[in-house]
């Protein structure tokens, strides 16, 4: 069962990796970052499926790489295949409403609505429609507009806090927002993060503190590669790291009991042996 299914404000954290187009169009390379999901012991791989024309005018500046980076059906149906065979969960955000029933049809484990989708109709009616969990990014939204999803008919719903600039330094990352978002609205609130990778995990570390269950960042195959969001995603080196942070977080913050360790008992025995001997100046 997917561990996205009914998680909740305090879960431990589901790591997510944003491939989008780093990719660039092949299949293999797709896989190849699939794997460093798998061997860097995170939970998912996130692309983006798109027709280009749909989402794109020709003038777009961004149009030419993203045409680049298009894979046909087989070629989706191939990379799922590998997710699963590596045990990493499939995820996408589909901007193509023409892809929506072939996004079913992969048997994903979520649905994730970039937030720039979640303000147009046809997107939203979709994910109220759909039987799997929705994260919805909240970068380009408005309160209002945030307030509004929540009287939508979607049963497993997580809203992801971001900021949308990429990269941004942590310190803009607004991750007090978290709490605020748990609170008012009552649903599950993970964090997008856009951070520059020169920042690592602090911003999501205090995601984590704050009860965040899901965490989603991009990866690259290294931080020489080209590409649009490179500034903002991880390497391979980069994600063990993340990875360590972010768990270490959980720990620290879910530490309800004060327990000694067996050597700050060994300490306290010692000491007390020298009180009951009596203390004498050196």
């Amino acid at each position: 069962m997917c561990r996205l299914a009914g998680i909740r404000q305090g879960d431990p954290p589901y790591l997510i990796a944003e491939i989008g187009t780093a990719h660039w169009g092949s299949v293999p390379l797709a896989c190849e970052l699939v794997d460093m999901v798998a061997e860097s012991g995170w939970q998912a791989a996130k692309f983006q499926m798109y027709v280009v024309g749909d989402f794109l005018s020709p003038g777009n500046p961004i149009a030419k790489h993203y045409s680049n980076c298009e894979f046909t059906a087989t070629e989706w149906t191939w990379i799922r295949r590998h997710c699963n065979d590596v045990g990493v969960e499939f995820v996408a955000s589909v901007f193509s409403p023409c892809l929506y029933e072939f996004y079913e049809k992969l048997e994903p484990a979520a649905l994730k609505v970039a937030s720039s989708e979640a303000r147009f109709g046809r997107c939203m009616d979709w994910a109220q429609q759909v039987d799997m969990p929705v994260l919805i990014s909240t970068g380009m939204l408005d309160e209002d507009e945030i307030r509004r999803l929540l009287y939508l008919d979607i049963d497993d719903l997580t809203l992801m806090h971001c900021v949308s600039l990429y990269p941004h330094r942590a310190e803009a990352s607004l991750v007090g927002w978290i709490t605020r978002l748990n609170l008012i609205y009552g649903v599950a609130v993970g964090y997008s993060d856009h951070t520059a990778h020169t920042d690592g995990a602090l911003a999501a570390s205090l995601a984590v503190w704050q009860g965040a269950p899901v965490i989603e960042k991009h990866i690259v195959p290294g931080y020489d590669a080209a590409g649009p969001d490179t500034d903002c995603a991880l390497d391979y080196a980069g994600m063990l790291q993340y990875r360590q942070a972010v768990d270490t977080t959980y720990l620290l913050a879910t530490q309800d009991a004060y327990k000694r360790s067996s050597v700050e008992m060994a300490q306290r025995e010692a000491t007390e042996r020298t009180k009951e001997r009596g203390w004498r100046r050196p």
